[in-house]
């Protein structure tokens, strides 16, 4: 199979020359901001949504060719993964958009960056490598919670978390 896909974030607004050249993207939503603790205050981060996304996903869908939605995890649990799904279902409510690809927890490894989010997130919190159960319960949330509310749930990460 060879297919050719995108995948952008920060208001990055796709051209229709560009999307010709497309067989699918994948958009970020938003995420909620890097956290080194883990705390409650972490629920109360505000960001808004990439303003590219929305008009992204409904550019590529409307040429026939099936769009997708991430969001940027900083999950450490089942409900903090729980709390993460909601936001992007809500979105998508508000919306009243349906991405054929799905809806994608995006978790990565940022030490080269020198930033604290994704797994890095996890490796602070647990004091060390988290277990292989912990990261099934944070994957098993979020998809549980995307399928209840209607959309295809997925996982979009390099290989760390998994290997």
């Amino acid at each position: 199979m060879n297919e050719f896909g995108i995948d952008t974030a920060y208001a990055n607004y796709l051209t229709q020359e560009a999307v010709d050249d497309l067989d699918f993207g994948i958009f970020r939503l938003t995420d909620l901001g890097y956290v080194g603790s883990g705390t409650s205050s972490y629920y109360n981060k505000s960001n808004a949504p990439d303003a590219a996304c929305l008009p992204n996903m409904q550019i590529v869908q409307s040429n026939g060719k099936p769009a997708g939605m991430y969001f940027f995890s900083h999950a450490w649990d089942s409900t903090s993964a729980a709390f993460e799904a909601n936001y992007c279902c809500d979105q998508l409510d508000a919306w009243n958009f349906t991405p054929r690809l799905g809806v994608f927890m995006d978790f990565e490894r940022l030490g080269s960056t020198g930033r604290i989010g994704g797994f890095e997130n996890l490796i602070y919190i647990n004091g060390g490598w988290p277990s292989a159960s912990l990261m099934q319960t944070i994957y098993t949330s979020w998809c549980s919670t995307i399928l209840s509310r209607g959309y295809r749930p997925g996982l979009y990460m390099n290989a760390d978390p998994i290997s």
